[in-house]
């Protein structure tokens, strides 16, 4: 019965990205912009976990707090959930989802929320290699999305 809830909610959060009223952290009476950026890979929990996260960095310049589901239990930088945040591709003139989410998800366990004017490191989808640009989709619990200037993984720090 989990499975068939946790579906649905990835299900349900899909649509809400497809269907959203916003661009780019601009949202009903929101002002300004939530800016996201590629810091690199998580090396060190490629190490632990062998797995690799893309660690980004997320200013929310925006009138209202940003909030989104995470993993937030053990040490470390907070995990946003898979659901909320899609790593895309640019394929010829349109943007592509770069990782599928195959397997069964777990839900998370918390919410991360930055506050106007803050700034948080977060990891999110697994860092791909090969050709870009990329960018990060991000969609924040009142259905905001946030979405990052392209960057490339080869030429990011």
């Amino acid at each position: 019965m989990n499975r068939i809830k946790d579906v649905a909610l990835i299900a349900l959060a899909a649509l809400t990205v497809a269907s959203g009223t916003a661009v780019s952290g601009e949202c009903g009476h929101q002002r300004g912009r939530a800016v996201i950026a590629y810091l690199g890979n998580d090396a060190e929990r490629e190490r632990d976990w062998n797995y690799v996260y893309g660690k980004y960095s997320i200013r929310n310049n925006t009138s209202k707090p940003l909030a989104f589901p995470a993993y937030t239990a053990g040490a470390g930088p907070v995990v946003l959930h898979p659901s909320i945040a899609t790593l895309q591709r640019q394929s010829e003139r349109r943007w592509i989802d770069a990782v599928a989410i195959i397997e069964h998800v777990d839900p998370a366990d918390g919410v991360v929320e930055i506050a106007p004017g803050e700034e948080r490191v977060l990891l999110a989808s697994q860092a791909q290699r090969g050709a870009g640009p990329y960018r990060l989709r991000l969609l924040d619990r009142s259905g905001c999305r946030v979405i990052s200037q392209p960057f490339s993984f080869e030429t990011s720090q």
